[in-house]
């Protein structure tokens, strides 16, 4: 079983800043758009894609999960258009479920909106991998 998390927001809104903040809350280092593979988090295998606000970045990231034989990706996409489409075409295709979780905004103090959001999706991702160990 696989799985997709969708993090979606308009542009500089802080989608690849959580991301990578996700990344080092589960143990290793995010360099801005570039996607990590954490090989072993409570025995799967989680592919973080901070970039995703156009089209061929989205393709990318799939191909990078799909090539580290991922079980869950979490990737960033825009809020509509031709990167949420590519996504959810590709998980309707392949039988991947979409958890799509929107991007918390602040004015001020994002970095904590960020980091709060990060530790959401870890919780996201904990609460799928317990799903699955039942």
């Amino acid at each position: 079983m696989k799985k997709i998390i969708g993090l979606y927001g308009c542009s500089n809104s802080g989608k690849t800043t959580t991301l990578n903040l996700l990344i080092e809350l589960l143990g290793e280092k995010g360099y801005g758009d570039a996607p990590i593979t954490i090989s072993n988090h409570r025995g799967k295998k989680i592919v973080i894609t901070p970039g995703g606000d156009e089209d061929d970045v989205i393709k990318n990231n799939i191909e990078a999960f799909e090539k580290a034989e991922g079980d869950i990706l979490v990737t960033a996409t825009r809020t509509t258009g031709q990167t949420t489409g590519y996504l959810s075409n590709y998980a309707k295709e392949n039988s991947v479920k979409i958890t799509w979780i929107k991007k918390n905004y602040a004015v001020i103090r994002t970095d904590l909106v960020n980091q709060a959001q990060a530790e959401d999706i870890k919780a996201v991702i904990d609460s799928i991998i317990d799903e699955w160990d039942k």
